[in-house]
């Protein structure tokens, strides 16, 4: 498959982020398909022992900028279909946050912060999904 929307010379991990994750789609793979997805591609892209800390890097970075976009699009500009995508999203923002935390300065007072905000953030803390047996 081929897609060149959003074509950029950005992480080496970015497609692979969004395949399976995107719009829901991790929700709709599941938690077991969704990792077996990301070990192939960790397998096929050979980036090495750094593969997940890009994976969960580029999905904070991408999480956080298009769960503001859905809000902006859907309060803002009128286009109400984009907020049914905020909640997986923002569990998406949690799980990532409580596999990567340790990885980032001042993640752990993001991750402590923001369930006070959103219950979709906490849910996704609490079932984390878990990349690796690490």
């Amino acid at each position: 498959m081929i897609d060149f929307q959003d074509m950029s010379l950005v992480s080496p991990v970015r497609d692979i982020v969004s395949l399976i994750n995107d719009r829901g789609i991790d929700e709709l793979l599941g938690q077991s398909l969704n990792r077996e997805l990301f070990h192939y591609a960790g397998e096929k892209l050979q980036i090495g022992d750094n593969f997940e800390r890009f994976y969960n890097e580029y999905l904070l970075h991408w999480d956080f900028r298009v769960s503001g976009r859905f809000a902006l699009l859907s309060e803002q500009k009128g286009m109400p279909k984009y907020a049914k995508w905020i909640p997986g999203t923002l569990r998406r923002l949690g799980r990532t946050m409580e596999r990567s935390y340790k990885d980032f300065v001042g993640m752990d007072d993001l991750l402590e912060i923001l369930p006070n905000y959103t219950p979709e953030v906490s849910e996704g803390i609490q079932d984390a999904w878990p990349l690796t047996d690490r």
